[in-house]
């Protein structure tokens, strides 16, 4: 849509029933749901959003918090 691309790492059952999402490294626990990117965006720049879904009234846990504010640092 609009030239995005995205992608979303669904959780995975493991054999205790419990969902869980296969990552590595430090900032592999609060990444964030979605990423999407489009080479060229407003203004033809390229884009990247990383997206952290919420259902009404939720808020992202502390490790999400701390892995947005360390991506929005990068740039």
């Amino acid at each position: 849509l609009q030239g995005w691309t995205w992608a979303h790492f669904r959780p995975a059952r493991n054999a205790r029933g419990r969902h869980l999402t296969p990552v590595q490294g430090p900032g592999g626990r609060g990444f964030p749901d979605l990423t999407a990117w489009r080479p060229e965006g407003w203004r033809g720049e390229p884009r990247v959003c990383f997206i952290e879904v919420k259902a009404p009234g939720a808020y992202p846990s502390p490790d999400q918090r701390a892995v947005l504010e360390a991506l929005a640092a990068s740039g």
